[in-house]
C-alpha cells in the first residue's frame, strides 16, 4: 500500500497538467487496486474538497459526485471511510466547509458529545457548540 497526496488527485481529477494527469491515471488505476489499494488521509480528503471548490471554483454537487466517486473505489483505501461518507452527506445537503462536517463526524467518533467553537457559523452544525 502507498500513501496517495492530494496533488495526485487533484492532476486526475481536473486534467489541468495533462502530463502529470496522465501519470496520476496511471498510478491510480495501475498502480492501485483491491490488494494494494493507494491510502488516503482525511487531510488529504480536505484538502482536496478545499482545492477544488476555492481553487479551482468546482460546484458542490460535482464536488459531492468527485469524492463519492473516490470512496467508492475499490483502488483507494481511506483513513476513517465511514466519518468521511457522514461528513460528505452532511456537505451535500449543508452549507457549512467539509473540513467542519469532517471534524464533528470525527469528535463524535471517538465518543464527544459535541465540538466546542467560536466559529458562529460551525456552531449551528450538529454534533458543535459555541464556546
Amino acid at each position: 500500500m502507498r500513501g496517495i497526496d492530494t496533488n495526485i488527485l487533484v492532476r486526475f481529477l481536473t486534467r489541468d497538467d495533462e502530463k502529470q494527469a496522465k501519470r496520476a491515471a496511471e498510478i491510480l488505476t495501475k498502480e492501485c487496486g483491491p490488494e494494494s489499494p493507494g491510502f488516503l488521509t482525511n487531510i488529504v480528503v480536505v484538502e482536496l474538497v478545499w482545492t477544488l471548490s476555492r481553487i479551482y471554483q468546482y460546484p458542490r454537487p460535482q464536488i459531492v459526485a468527485a469524492i463519492r466517486a473516490l470512496l467508492n473505489s475499490k483502488e483507494l483505501r481511506f483513513e476513517s471511510p465511514d466519518e468521511l461518507h457522514a461528513a460528505l452527506e452532511h456537505f451535500e445537503e449543508g452549507r457549512a466547509d467539509f473540513a467542519d462536517y469532517l471534524i464533528g463526524s470525527l469528535a463524535v467518533k471517538n465518543g464527544c458529545e459535541d465540538t466546542l467553537t467560536f466559529d458562529k457559523k460551525a456552531a449551528k452544525l450538529p454534533f458543535f457548540s459555541h464556546a
